[in-house]
């Protein structure tokens, strides 16, 4: 499993219908994953265009669903599945043809906080409340020692390109904040949260139960319009529409 550890640091990587077939062009078009609940007030994942449009729900499931992470191919999305009282699940779902697989975690590994690809969508890191964990077609391995600092900032969202920061919660207080290299942080206005990279050049998250896209070099904030936004919108991932690098 070192090997895997070593192509994931490196960067080393049929279609069918499913519920977003015709509706988000996943892999070519600019597109957002969210939390929220369905119908029958399940929490489930839903997908929409970026910029605008309408949101559509892709998971059907009594589980609870959350951390959505949308891969650098634009076409795998990773994410926690977990029954009450019942060790978390990551599940990789192909969002082109709808096959899944679900790789359950340890019940040491306790809650999943935060989940990451690396360069490409072979290989997910899972950082949860007992540690960390990279989940691949070969099974779950808790990660240690040398790789695991550099393992676990691939967990965190990246801002620009080449990236110059990272969001984290702030360590001198409450919220989040633009955390650089150089220990540098800048504090996120207080009422945001959940926010991600969208795109190279702007950050995103969300403010008064809507996502607010804010340029990274400055400039007009902006709210795009959806509709059929799900209740309890929460933990958005964006993906250019472009394989990222």
């Amino acid at each position: 499993m070192r090997a895997a550890w070593l192509a994931l640091l490196a960067g080393g990587a049929g279609c069918g219908f499913t519920p977003l077939t015709n509706k988000v062009g996943v892999g070519s078009e600019a597109f957002v994953v969210v939390v929220g609940q369905g119908r029958d007030g399940a929490v489930d994942l839903f997908a929409a265009p970026a910029e605008g449009g309408r949101f559509y729900q892709f998971t059907f499931n009594l589980l609870v669903e959350s951390n959505p992470t949308v891969g650098p191919s634009g076409t795998q999305l990773a994410f926690q599945r977990q029954a009450t009282g019942q060790p978390a699940e990551v599940v990789t779902l192909n969002l082109h043809n709808g096959t899944e697989r679900a790789r359950a975690l340890p019940p040491e590994a306790g809650s999943v906080e935060r989940i990451g690809f690396g360069s490409t969508d072979d290989s997910v890191v899972v950082a949860t409340t007992g540690g960390l964990y990279l989940v691949s077609t070969a099974g779950v391995e808790p990660i240690s020692g040398a790789p695991a600092a550099r393992l676990d900032s691939l967990t965190y969202e990246r801002l620009g390109d080449p990236g110059f920061a990272s969001l984290r919660p702030c360590r001198t207080g409450t919220g989040w904040c633009v955390a650089k290299p150089d220990g540098q942080e800048t504090a996120l206005a207080g009422d945001a949260s959940d926010p991600i990279r969208w795109g190279d050049a702007a950050m995103a998250y969300l403010r008064n139960g809507t996502i607010e896209i804010r340029p990274l070099g400055g400039g007009r904030v902006r709210q795009p319009t959806w509709s059929h936004q799900p209740p309890g919108l929460g933990q958005p991932s964006h993906h250019p529409g472009s394989p990222r690098r």
